[in-house]
């Protein structure tokens, strides 16, 4: 993995990122433009139990007499179409929404102290030949490991399940969301 970071400084250098035993490589790049790209936004339909309550109403404000009266059954369709979009699209706005794929709310400042901790273990675990400080090392990911799988577990997923109205769902969405897939 290579690492690309824009400074006044000129060098070449690993980086220990004390994920596995391959060091980063960290390559210096100088007189840069980088264009600044926007933060991706989608639409979605703005859908609630209000929004609901009020095309129910609209719908049963609508005279379809023009659907039911008309002869021939293509033109009635388009007739019944066309009204129910237009109540649809009144009721049920876009909303532009931002996207971010990098949510992790889950990881809270103390795990982020632990990595680091695991970090600066990490640089003594490679140069030491000890073996107590090793199984110490070894014992720490461990448990970090443990404590990181139980804050997803525990705090991200048991609350959005309890949130949610609909588990299958949301279910689905984590399960996308762990595989890194985005969409449908």
């Amino acid at each position: 993995m290579t690492i690309f970071l824009l400074t006044n400084q000129k060098n070449n250098e690993p980086l220990i990122n004390g994920l596995s035993d391959h060091d980063t490589q960290v390559l210096v790049l100088h007189n840069l433009k980088i264009i600044n790209q926007e933060t991706p936004f989608a639409s979605k339909r703005l859908i609630n139990s209000d929004t609901i309550a009020q095309f129910k109403v609209n719908l049963s404000y609508e005279s379809w007499s023009d659907t039911f009266t008309e002869e021939d059954v293509d033109t009635s369709f388009k007739n019944f179409l066309n009204a129910y979009l237009r109540i649809f699209y009144h009721c049920f706005p876009y909303k532009k929404v931002h996207i971010n794929y990098n949510e992790k709310a889950w990881l809270m400042i103390g795990i982020k102290t632990s990595c680091q901790r695991k970090k600066d273990l990490y640089i003594s675990y490679k140069t030491t030949s000890n073996p107590n400080f090793r199984h110490y090392y070894k014992s720490y990911t461990k448990i970090l490991t443990e404590v990181i799988k139980a804050a997803k577990k525990k705090k991200h997923y048991n609350k959005l399940f309890s949130r949610s109205k609909n588990k299958v769902k949301t279910m689905w969405n984590l399960v996308r969301s762990e595989n890194n897939k985005q969409g449908n």
